[in-house]
Order: structure tokens, then sequence, then C-alpha cells
């Protein structure tokens, strides 16, 4: 494994510019990452920290916001002699760590952060324990790339996500907190893609079995290794997003697997598509659905299956991407001026 540490430093860049609307017991906080051209929220954390992505005339940056609407931004770390371009935020924890992944800007490479939340950024690059892929699938881009992405941290410091050639991500891993790296490969499989991880340890994915009789499944990893694999009834193809602590695993088309291994289907009424995006400890579960009108909402979930639909006021879609224990829940909307990002509180 190669890592490089890097300490950047930056201040707090300005203050909230919001507007607050509330009713039936909610209310929306707006917000834009000052001299933004667009902000969007990826992760909230039981402190009500939201991290996430925003743009600029220079590209794009990662942001975090503190519960007193103050800003701090950051970059991706540079691996000389490449520049980088930070394309995704994807998760946070409560001890502040953030995730996120990033290409060079020659596309030779993909790779990962962690950045802690004194602001000490460590780049993740790919390991040896990542092999090649076997596919040698081509790329949109003329050729295939090797390297990581973390797609989530749990808040003892443990990442899990894909890595291998770009497409299709053929590999997943354990990263622990050390940095030592652990592949997570499914028996069988040509492709094994890790989505999420509890504070256990418990990974949730999916993967692929080539030939006939094959397909994709979903698979909930224990911290030991062992795997298990389940499939969503009425489902060829579906897609963990989340994990709470108790092991509930949400993801779509919509579904809720408990703990012992129950799968729970559901939608929103009326829509063409739900899509669960994140859930948490209560077994709160929030996310998009679609309209008639191809339209994009929010929804919430509680743990006894009562569902509410919500839009940001003056929104023209509402894109919900984390809830914390608390049941505030973060996203990012679109309007007539733009993307913004928002927190929802009840």
């Amino acid at each position: 494994m190669s890592r490089l540490v890097f300490s950047v430093a930056f201040g707090l860049v300005g203050m909230l510019a919001s507007l607050t609307s509330s009713g039936y017991g909610q209310t929306y906080t707006t917000f834009d990452v000052p001299n933004s051209t667009s902000t969007t929220a990826s992760a909230i954390n039981t402190e009500g920290q939201i991290a996430g992505l925003y743009a600029d005339t220079s590209g794009n940056h990662g942001f975090l916001r503190e519960s007193d609407g103050s800003f701090t931004l950051f970059d991706a770390p540079n691996i000389d002699p490449f520049k980088v371009s930070l394309i995704g935020v994807t998760s946070m924890n409560d001890a502040g760590q953030i995730t996120g992944y990033f290409f060079m800007l020659d596309l030779s490479k993909y790779a990962s952060f962690i950045r802690e939340a004194d602001g000490t950024l460590t780049a993740v690059t790919e390991p040896p324990e990542c092999f090649p892929s076997r596919r040698h699938l081509n790329s949109p881009l003329g050729s295939n790339i090797q390297g990581i992405a973390i797609a989530s941290i749990n808040n003892d410091g443990h990442t899990t996500g894909i890595c291998g050639e770009f497409p299709p991500f053929n590999q997943s891993f354990l990263r622990n907190a050390d940095g030592t790296f652990v592949p997570v490969t499914v028996d069988g499989a040509d492709m094994t893609l890790a989505q999420a991880i509890d504070s256990r340890g418990q990974i949730a994915g999916y993967y692929h079995v080539p030939g006939l009789g094959g397909g994709y499944h979903d698979f909930l990893r224990q911290p030991g290794g062992k795997m298990t694999s389940f499939d969503v009834p009425g489902s060829s193809l579906s897609v963990p997003t989340a994990i709470n602590e108790s092991g509930e695993i949400t993801g779509y088309p919509a579904f809720l697997r408990k703990p012992k291994g129950g799968i729970v289907t559901f939608e929103v009424p009326a829509s063409t598509s739900t899509q669960p995006t994140a859930i948490n400890p209560r077994g709160q579960i929030t996310g998009t659905y679609l309209d008639s009108n191809n339209l994009t909402h929010g929804f919430l979930r509680e743990a006894d299956g009562c569902i509410t639909t919500f839009d940001v006021p003056n929104a023209t879609s509402t894109y919900p991407t984390g809830i914390n224990a608390r049941g505030e829940i973060a996203g990012w909307y679109s309007d007539t001026t733009g993307v913004h990002g928002f927190i929802r509180t009840r």
C-alpha cells in the first residue's frame, strides 16, 4: 500500500447564506458555499455536521458545514507529479472524518482520500491487494484505468469501497483504521461492489456471477469474513446503499433487510421509482422518488413503515442523501437559480 499524508489548513471562509422555512412540524434550512456555482450535500453526522461537494469557476472542491452554519473548504491532496480533480465526497462519520475520491487530471489513475477532523488529508491509493481486472472491458475514455474509490466510513474509521479497473470496479476492500487492507470478494463473482459499512464492521454490497444461471445478487459480509447472499424479491438487480448499527440494510428498488434476514419491499405511493439513500440507527430511511411527471422528491420512511413525502420550498427537484440519529436529513435541491444544499429538521 502507498499512503501519503498531507496537512492542509483552511480557514472559515464565510457564514451561512440561508433560507429557513417551516410548516407541518418541519424546518428547512438551505445553504450555499460562498462564491460557489453549486452546492451538493452528501452526508450528515450526529453532531449536525454536513459534508459535500461544491463547484466554482476553478472546479470541484469539498466542504464541511458546521452546525452553526460556518464552512471549512478543502481540496483533494496533490500526488506529485500529477494534478488531481475532486470528483466526489462520499461519507462522514460521527468523529468528523470525511471520505471521497478523485481522478488525476491526466486520467491515469483514480484514488481516494480521508479527511481527519483536524483537517489532515490522507491520500489512499490502490494497494497491491486490489488485483487488475480480468475482464479487460474498454472504458468510455478509450482505455481502462486503475484505482480505488472509498464509498463509506464507520465510526471506528474503517472504510470500504471498490477498486480495480474503471470500468467495471471489479473488486472491493475493507481498509482498517490502521491502513491495512483486506480484499472483499464473493466466490465465483467477476464483480464485487461494496457500498456501505456499519459500526460493527459489517459490509453490504452487491456482486455479479457470470455465465448461464448467474446474474446480480446482494451480500452482507461479517467482520470475520463470512458472506451471506440475499436477493430482493421481484428484482433481478438490487443495490444496497446503506446499513445501520443494527445491521438493517436498505437500497433500491426500495427494500429493507432486517438483521435476521427478512426483507420488506416498499414504495412511495403513486411513485414510479423509489430509491432509498440512507438509514439511521432508529431505522428511519430517507431517499428520493419520481412522480408520474418524472420529477424528483424526497421521502422519509419511519421504522413503523409510515412514509412522509417532502420537498424543499420552491424546489424543482429534491435529493435527500443522508439522515442522522436525530432524524435530521441533509441533501441538495435544484431551483430556477441552480443547485443548493439543505437540512431538514423537525
